[in-house]
């Protein structure tokens, strides 16, 4: 009911900042399984309310059974081409294309392509 974390009970919330700079080679590797591999490039702040990561995907990688959560979720394709399975369509996201979505929507993603792909995924934990 207070919408806060455990961690704000003991006093810790006030221990994390309120800005954070993450320098290039520096982002905190979330998972690097074979074909796809995740940096987290949003740490957490003072009393969060989003969350980022860079995904580089390998030809033919995926993220296998629909994904939902809360909130909302921002998909910026940065190179390459990411496919995505949506409410039964088919969108196909080139260097520049954005997909933005509330995140209760289940969704996919693949890489359809012969080269790797990057995108910046954001969302909202609410």
């Amino acid at each position: 009911a207070l919408r806060r974390r455990a961690g704000y009970l003991l006093g810790e919330e006030d221990q994390k900042p309120d800005l954070r700079i993450i320098r290039r080679g520096f982002a905190h590797v979330v998972s690097a399984r074979s074909r796809a591999k995740i940096l987290r490039i949003a740490e957490a702040l003072r009393d969060p309310q989003m969350e980022a990561c860079i995904i580089e995907l390998s030809p033919r990688a995926q993220s296998g059974r629909p994904l939902t959560y809360n909130g909302e979720v921002l998909f910026h394709c940065l190179g390459g081409r990411v496919r995505f399975s949506v409410r039964g369509a088919t969108e196909n996201l080139s260097e520049g294309d954005t997909l933005h979505l509330k995140a209760d929507i289940p969704h996919r993603w693949e890489n359809p392509g012969k080269e790797r792909a990057r995108m910046i995924a954001v969302w909202t934990q609410s």
